[in-house]
């Protein structure tokens, strides 16, 4: 349940929630492979929250938001960051929201 959730709150744009509600989950996990799948998203999760700090850093600098992802790179990020377990960054503008094609 909590993993669901923090994806939720993820698709949600609440990337720092959705994180931290994953810590939770990944301490409390007895079992191995569990946790090891919790440290996968949260890796996924610290990715999109560096991301979003670069949008923010980008409309600082630009007086507006990007457009697209890419409009970070090469100047902000020399590249976009891959994401583990099928995860995928969807930007509309302002809201930075990390999706799995298996949560609708």
């Amino acid at each position: 349940f909590g993993s669901l959730s923090g994806k939720l709150r993820a698709r949600g744009g609440q990337l720092s929630a959705g994180r931290d509600m994953l810590v939770v989950m990944y301490e409390s996990e007895p079992n191995e492979e569990i946790r090891e799948r919790y440290a996968l998203e949260i890796a996924n999760f610290d990715r999109a929250l560096m991301v979003q700090a670069t949008l923010n850093l980008y409309r600082d600098q630009h007086g507006q938001e990007a457009q697209e992802l890419t409009d970070l790179v090469p100047d902000f990020l020399t590249e976009l960051p891959e994401l583990e377990l099928g995860y995928i960054l969807q930007w509309q503008p302002p809201i930075l929201k990390l999706t799995h094609p298996a949560v609708k």
